[in-house]
């Protein structure tokens, strides 16, 4: 679901609109504004995405592909490094690993789901 959203920034209006997720609520979106620094243009390449900022204990598809196999199950402990889904993204294969040590907490796709870049694959405890 999208959602329009009007921000003003040293007197200038701004109007944005924002894929709403699962894992992206209205609250959450809110709360990363309140905080947010105004970039300049040429500083915007070396930020991080929002998502990353909100789900700290999630894995994210770092490309969008097809699920070919999910190699771990809710409950599994990884260490970094751990494949945990494997991708096919313009027909290659793809292992995406775990960045931190943790239990699985739930998994977010199934196989053969199609995953947009930055989406949630993964969430850790």
């Amino acid at each position: 679901m999208r959602k329009r959203f009007r921000i003003t920034i040293e007197g200038e209006v701004y109007e944005v609109e924002v894929e709403m997720g699962s894992s992206l609520s209205e609250k959450n979106f809110l709360e990363f504004l309140s905080g947010a620094k105004v970039l300049k243009r040429e500083e915007i390449g070396k930020t991080i995405s929002m998502r990353r900022v909100l789900d700290k204990n999630a894995i994210l598809s770092p490309m969008s592909g097809r699920v070919l196999s999910i190699k771990v199950k809710e409950g599994d402990s990884i260490q970094k490094g751990d494949v945990v889904v494997v991708l096919e993204s313009m027909k290659t294969q793809v292992e995406i690993t775990s960045h931190l040590n943790g239990v699985v907490e739930k998994i977010m796709v199934n196989e053969g789901d199609f995953v947009k870049t930055n989406q949630i694959i993964v969430k850790v405890k």
